[in-house]
């Protein structure tokens, strides 16, 4: 075979090589050379054998010349379909995006946006960034890149997304507002800080919240400074909001979980597999702060890192947990680079967490497996706390304080919090995309009145007249049905009114701002009041 074309094969045969450890029993080493791996392929006894015989027929003897890229995309996607769900394979600007979101960084002028409307629309500037630094802001359509146009040019995200990739350091953008103004602005890429901890403050005088949207190499830094912040503020009691938080970095969760777990060499996880041998992670006794209280919120989209967190927490009896039950995921990820825009993403190990348990749900009707949410949502375990499944008890290995606690079936909450049933409708679904469309324009028309602070906000709020017109906007869209607006205007009108605060004052404000009728963290108030009082009356007597 010729270099070249043994250049061409080598991401997939070494993706084979590295699966087959898992196929056949073959035990792989991390930190063998790729070449001693590719050496076992070539071996006249590999069961690979076929495969790299195949491989070299169709190079040599096939009628057309090959598109490599495509057949090595294509045959690497079937091969992963057929191990676990949460093994696959990254290529292209999906690639580049997954080394962005774990790495907590990545190069660019630091704004979110959308394609709406066949517009490049700016979500947000993220403050302190290139962008807002350039004045760039919510609502501003972008019109081209370097003279390729963008907007009206029928892009999708993606296509986009290679566009920014592609620009050199220094970009030239021409930006229209909502004024319809027109201008351009020159701005320069900079290595771009992603904020994970997208909200943390005081709810009240003793009790801090912070949010955690997912697990990368920065969140541990990004956590001890909004912890630091919050025990500085008189932080006793602490409400962690992992809902809707995908997981990540392994690691990063440890190093949080020191933070929860005061004692030292306590069994806070462990990991093993077919070629992992277990592997221990154990406090280490330097927790900076103390909690009277922790509570971990959770709900079905909390996956991996989330559950270890809450699971923790759970095990130890050092917090309690509420909401819905969580994903079950308990599979660990490695990420093997195959070239430069290519990799395998493969399963190597299983988590367990200190009580023994295992809260994989079980994917071996992958079918069942893939549509779980539509399941619990006709079970009604969304809903009722009955239809949860009680998964199966290891009692030999129950919590600290002797609780019986379920495998197989991920995190099941100490206080479940039913989701509200108007959120699961299609009519909601659809007004959410409305009302988010219809918040994105108005704000850029009305920017320059929109006051700088929350308090003024709610009084601009009541004497402006925009909710008036939000639902007629409503009761006019073609797929909207009027009497469901009407029977709706509450929750529409502070849907709407949240979006403008995350638009103007950031999520920080955004989450203070629903705190107050978020149903998850009232529980987790009232628990930490009746809690203090349960304590106090013990003391008294």
């Amino acid at each position: 075979m010729r270099p070249e074309k043994w250049i061409v094969w080598e991401p997939f045969l070494l993706a084979l090589m590295v699966t087959a450890g898992i196929i056949i029993g073959m035990r792989l080493d991390n930190q063998m050379a790729p070449s001693k791996l590719l050496a076992r392929a070539n071996s006249k006894t590999s069961p690979l054998a076929p495969v790299k015989d195949a491989i070299k027929y169709i190079e040599s003897r096939y009628i057309e010349a090959i598109d490599a890229q495509t057949v090595n995309d294509t045959l690497l996607k079937s091969l992963v379909s057929q191990l676990d769900p949460h093994t696959y394979y990254l290529s292209g600007w999906h690639y580049h995006s997954f080394k962005h979101q774990m790495s907590g960084s990545y190069n660019g002028i630091g704004i979110d946006y959308e394609v709406l409307d066949d517009s490049l629309t700016i979500l947000h500037a993220l403050r302190g960034g290139p962008a807002h630094k350039a004045g760039l802001r919510t609502g501003d359509i972008i019109m081209s890149i370097d003279s390729i146009q963008v907007t009206g040019s029928n892009l999708s995200s993606g296509e986009v997304y290679r566009i920014w990739q592609s620009r050199d350091r220094e970009l030239s953008l021409q930006v229209k507002r909502a004024s319809k103004e027109t201008f351009e602005v020159s701005i320069e890429k900079a290595t771009i800080e992603i904020p994970h901890i997208p909200a943390a403050f005081m709810i009240d005088s003793v009790t801090g919240f912070i949010k955690i949207a997912s697990f990368t190499n920065s969140t541990y830094r990004e956590f001890m400074k909004e912890l630091d912040a919050l025990v500085n503020g008189g932080c006793k009691n602490l409400i962690i909001d992992v809902r809707d938080n995908p997981g990540g970095s392994f690691e990063s969760v440890v190093d949080i979980l020191n933070q929860l777990v005061p004692e030292r060499d306590r069994l806070m996880v462990y990991m093993e597999g077919q070629h992992v041998r277990r592997t221990e992670f154990r406090s280490k006794g330097n927790a900076y702060f103390t909690f009277d209280h922790i509570i971990v919120l959770i709900n079905q989209n909390s996956i991996s890192g989330s559950e270890i967190l809450a699971g923790v927490m759970q095990d130890l009896d050092r917090g309690i947990v509420i909401g819905r039950r969580s994903y079950g995921k308990a599979l660990v990820q490695e990420t093997f680079p195959l070239t430069d825009t290519t990799a395998l993403n493969l399963t190597i190990g299983k988590y367990f967490l200190p009580s023994g348990r295992f809260i994989q749900r079980p994917f071996s009707d992958r079918r069942s497996y893939a549509l779980e949410w539509e399941s619990r949502g006709a079970s009604g375990e969304f809903f009722f706390p009955d239809s949860m499944p009680n998964g199966f008890s290891d009692t030999s290995n129950p919590s600290d304080h002797g609780r019986s606690l379920p495998s197989g079936v991920g995190i099941i909450p100490d206080i479940f919090i039913p989701a509200d049933s108007l959120h699961f409708s299609l009519q909601w679904k659809t007004a959410k995309q409305i009302v988010w469309k219809y918040a994105l324009k108005q704000y850029g028309k009305n920017l320059q009145s929109i006051p700088d602070n929350l308090e003024e906000l709610m009084a601009y709020k009541e004497r402006s007249g925009i909710s008036e017109a939000l639902f007629e906007h409503l009761k006019d869209h073609p797929s909207m049905e009027a009497s469901f607006v009407e029977k709706n205007q509450a929750d529409l009108n502070h849907l709407f009114w949240s979006e403008w605060i995350e638009f103007k004052l950031g999520n920080n404000e955004y989450y203070r701002f629903f705190s107050a009728v978020d149903p998850d963290i009232q529980a987790a108030l009232r628990y930490i009041r009746k809690s203090n009082s349960e304590k106090l009356t013990e003391d008294q007597l």
